[in-house]
């Protein structure tokens, strides 16, 4: 399992990164802020340090400045779905009942890795422990896209986390 290769042993609560570079590169970061607040440190991870649509295995590391609630997170994920004019998927209202379940709310300093793998299933860790997965490849695409689709809310982000 992918998940098993990207961990090193760091401490709980640091902004340093638990991928293993070793197996995933890092392709670029960046940080997502609103109006005055910085929300997270955010960092694109690929097997060879590059991304390109659809590839897999990739990693989001998303490393938390600010409290949020998991219901605030899942809620913002449909926005952006929504923003970026993706209509609703049939099996949407079942991955925002998974997400619902998975996330838990965050404090400043928390960390949550978004892993695809090579099945293209998204599996979820919150501060280097797993979390659980969703098993859908369009889930993946979709929730990928947030930061890595052109038509994302967050150009300059997306610009950074692809090393541009």
């Amino acid at each position: 399992m992918l998940a098993s290769l990207i961990f090193a042993s760091l401490p709980l609560r640091t902004s340093a990164s638990v991928v293993d570079e070793n197996q995933l590169k890092l392709v670029g970061e960046g940080k997502m802020s609103f109006l005055f607040w910085d929300v997270y440190l955010l960092k694109l991870y690929t097997a060879n340090g590059e991304y390109k649509t659809s590839q897999h295995p990739l990693a989001l590391e998303f490393n938390y400045l600010m409290d949020i609630e998991a219901k605030d997170l899942v809620e913002e994920t449909v926005n952006q779905w929504r923003e970026q004019d993706m209509s609703e998927h049939k099996d949407e209202q079942d991955w925002v009942e998974q997400l619902n379940n998975l996330w838990p709310d965050i404090e400043d300093g928390d960390q949550l890795l978004f892993i695809v793998d090579e099945n293209k299933h998204s599996q979820f860790y919150y501060n280097q422990n797993y979390r659980g997965v969703i098993q859908s490849s369009e889930f993946s695409e979709r929730f990928s896209a947030i930061w890595l689709s052109e038509k994302t809310t967050a150009p300059k982000v997306r610009k950074k986390l692809l090393g541009d």
